[in-house]
């Protein structure tokens, strides 16, 4: 409940970009030798059953489409289709191949100088990486996105990969480092103009601040945050903030302020239905009674979070609760 990753704008959802050319291989087709149109039909086919989620299917029809390119040095059709079989395999769990269409994919983006295609394969390869628990190559990858983002312009890719950085960051530890991407990150969402990832971007600034320890600053970020959150009509993501303000106070052993916050964070919560969000405010002022020695009342809450955690089915927030409702018995 005390990740940094918390709140609905809190770290760690990768975002992709991909290359892919989102695409029936009838049955005649798949026994005869393709021509270049059959080829693009099917890989246009490919495309369609990757939206619907057939990734079996899209399988079947990106493999008959790639020896045809290869064949006729089709190298960016080629490219698109080791790109989607990567974006296929991924799906179905198989990082090491993936891995492997990924980077056929990068090379001949390299190649032929298809530099959007290229950021789109790296950011591919960091994301499976990062899917493998190797963040540290996973960080390697992004890093190599940058540099060609900002050549081409390209303020979105940036601001997407500085996410993924400071998310990797954040992962490894390396807060400071995790801050650097997100400081980086503000103003290009600032111009944007979206408020909505302003906001998002604000809060993890807030949250590293806390990571280091510097909880004024934490706070600065955090409030500008929740005023966007509220001029917005963002409940749940101004829910999440006054949880994430109260934490703050609660580490400051500022208990009044701690509660005062973490009680706004219910109420919405309660208001919005918004379960999870209950429950995590529930388990914050649990902490604050806890911590200030109200022992029944710290029990109250996590009985209450207990509860819907059930209800939810969040077992490892389950078996965190109890753990804490044991210490106070012990106690």
């Amino acid at each position: 409940m005390h990740s940094v990753c918390a709140a609905s704008h809190r770290l760690l959802t990768f975002f992709l970009l991909t290359a892919a050319l989102l695409v029936t291989v009838s049955p005649a087709l798949a026994q005869l030798p393709l021509s270049d149109a059959d080829a693009q039909r099917t890989l246009e086919e490919c495309a369609t059953h990757m939206k619907h989620n057939e990734m079996q299917e899209a399988l079947t029809a990106c493999d008959l489409a790639l020896p045809v390119f290869r064949a006729s040095a089709k190298r960016e059709r080629e490219a698109t289709t080791l790109g989607n079989l990567g974006l296929i395999n991924w799906a179905l769990k198989d990082n090491q191949k993936a891995l492997d269409y990924f980077r056929q994919a990068l090379s001949i983006d390299h190649e032929i100088g298809e530099r959007r295609a290229e950021i789109a394969s790296l950011n591919n390869i960091g994301g499976i990486y990062a899917d493998m628990g190797d963040l540290k190559k996973a960080i390697e990858y992004l890093q190599q996105v940058l540099p060609i983002a900002r050549a081409l312009g390209d303020h979105d890719a940036e601001g997407r990969t500085l996410f993924n950085m400071a998310v990797s960051y954040a992962n490894l530890e390396e807060y400071q480092k995790a801050l650097d991407s997100f400081q980086q990150l503000l103003p290009i969402t600032r111009a944007d103009g979206n408020r909505g990832e302003e906001a998002r971007v604000l809060g993890n600034i807030g949250t590293t601040y806390d990571r280091l320890g510097d909880r004024q600053k934490a706070l600065d970020y955090d409030t500008q945050c929740l005023a966007i959150e509220r001029a917005l009509g963002d409940r749940r993501g101004e829910s999440l903030t006054l949880n994430n303000i109260g934490l703050i106070y609660t580490g400051l052993k500022d208990t009044q302020k701690a509660l005062q916050y973490l009680q706004q964070s219910l109420a919405i919560a309660r208001e919005i239905k918004a379960r999870g969000n209950e429950a995590q405010a529930l388990h914050s002022i649990g902490n604050v009674y806890a911590q200030s020695g109200e022992k029944p009342k710290a029990l109250e809450n996590y009985q209450q979070e207990l509860t819907i955690l059930r209800e939810i089915g969040d077992h490892e927030g389950e078996a965190a609760t109890l753990r804490n409702i044991k210490s106070l018995s012990v106690d």
